[in-house]
């Protein structure tokens, strides 16, 4: 499988067997639109949002010499963090300035460099192109002095530093890269070398994982590609009895609030149904399953999830780890995903396998209704399929899509476990629908509290 390797800027590296590459070239923030005209400013308040799904897709990240990152005047030492300050320096002085074209690239840089880490497990790449014979005394730093202080935390980040030549070296050292980490590359293929070890090096563990986890995907994407060729859906019909089987992933919830989704699910009408409650012997998975006193019912045990790390993406990653496991102990034709925050209409399942049957799809979501304080205040559910507008508790999809299981490392770089699974289902060519009419209904105040720092804004 080939390393995919994600360049921040406009112009990749030229093809290399065995690297896919993708460029970067617009990194989505949302700004207060009282902060619109300063983004350097809002990153730093802790008020700008930086859009990083796109590190899902990546093993190794790659940044290149330096960015426009704060505005800058081109006459003088005058920087600024923001355009309006700086304009009126310019109106004063007469000097021409630049503006703060990929502010983007300094937010994500700093916010590596402090409490968050964007890039978990991936490889960080920082390519200096300086050559022999440019000029500039041996450490010189070339590129403009405002981004000089950027250009030093993205050598000391770094997994590996590619650099051309001794000027390259000397300018890398003098940034601060230690030597273990600076890598020489006469030409772009040695370069692709240096990125497929740096990935590896970043986090051993977790590229294997993606690799593994892509070799599945691929096969898993054959299977349905052929049975389309021949003029089969990608699943052995089961029936219009067929059992579903409704996962519950739990980390650390209330009994309560776990106990909910259940017996919500206890009362689908119109199938056969199995519930799998999949946590830790310590998480409320167990006490739940135990009260709901119904042989439908199953615990599946699973390892904790890490302590450490910030709350929201750590119960992102438990659930991914809590879906799994129930994913491998399902006997069921079809797959529901149920939250504990969520509770499900009667005619959910039924309602939902029927669609699916119908028009021969491998994945369908319905609608969901927000609820807060008992009250409807939203509904989400929306065509086309999107990380804020997929509802998990409403998506049945295939037990053969079940090899989509989700991965654990996404939600580190901004992407629910149960939309990692929905989306990468869509990238192998799942054939996917949505339904429209409210299947469950989603506590608002619970989830809101649970994902705001892994998604942001309107939560499904």
């Amino acid at each position: 499988m080939p390393v995919h390797v994600l360049h921040v800027g406009r112009a990749p590296w030229p093809h290399v067997d065995g690297v896919e590459q993708r460029p970067w070239a617009s990194l989505d923030v949302e700004l207060p639109s009282v902060m619109a005209d300063r983004p350097v400013a809002a990153g730093r308040d802790g008020l700008a949002l930086l859009d990083v799904s796109a590190l899902a897709w990546a093993d190794a990240l790659v940044l290149r010499d330096w960015y426009a990152t704060v505005p800058a005047c081109l006459g003088c030492d005058v920087v600024d963090t923001d355009d309006p300050d700086l304009a009126g320096h310019a109106g004063v002085s007469g000097h021409p300035w630049r503006r703060a074209y990929e502010a983007s690239v300094r937010l994500l840089v700093e916010a590596a460099d402090g409490t968050a880490d964007p890039w978990r497990g991936r490889a960080l790449v920082y390519a200096l192109t300086l050559e022999d014979g440019q000029g500039a005394p041996a450490g010189a730093w070339p590129g403009p002095a405002s981004e000089l202080d950027l250009a030093r935390r993205m050598a000391r980040l770094a997994t590996a530093v590619v650099v051309r030549g001794e000027a390259g070296a000397s300018l890398a050292l003098a940034l601060g890269a230690p030597a273990s980490r600076i890598v020489r590359a006469a030409t772009p293929d040695l370069f692709a070398a240096a990125a497929r070890a740096a990935a590896r090096a970043a986090d051993a563990q977790a590229f294997d994982r993606r690799m593994a986890l892509r070799a599945a995907d691929a096969e898993a994407a054959a299977v349905m590609h052929d049975r389309w060729a021949a003029g089969l859906p990608a699943w052995e019909d089961p029936g219009e009895d067929a059992l579903v089987s409704a996962l519950v992933p739990v980390v650390d919830e209330p009994v309560d609030l776990v106990g909910r989704a259940i017996a919500s699910a206890l009362a689908s009408e119109g199938g056969r149904l199995e519930i799998l409650v999949a946590g830790s012997t310590a998480s409320a998975a167990a006490a739940a399953a135990a009260a709901a006193s119904d042989a439908r019912v199953r615990l599946v045990t699973v390892p904790a999830p890490d302590p450490a790390g910030e709350a929201a993406v750590r119960r992102e990653q438990g659930r991914a780890i809590a879906l799994r496991g129930a994913i491998r102990e399902a006997q069921g034709a079809w797959l529901a995903l149920l939250e504990p925050e969520a509770v499900w209409v009667p005619e959910h399942p039924a309602a939902l396998v029927g669609v699916a049957r119908e028009h021969g799809l491998d994945l369908v979501y319905g609608r969901a209704l927000l609820v807060a304080g008992g009250e409807a205040v939203d509904v989400t559910g929306e065509w086309p399929p999107r990380q804020d507008a997929v509802p998990v508790s409403t998506v049945v999809l295939s037990r053969r899509l079940g090899a989509f299981a989700p991965d654990p490392d996404a939600p580190a770089a901004g992407e629910g476990g149960g939309w990692n699974m929905v989306r990468r289902c869509i990238d192998a060519g799942a054939r996917v629908a949505n339904a429209d009419a409210p299947l469950a209904l989603l506590d608002v105040a619970t989830r809101h509290d649970a994902l705001r720092a892994v998604l942001g804004g309107r939560l499904p």
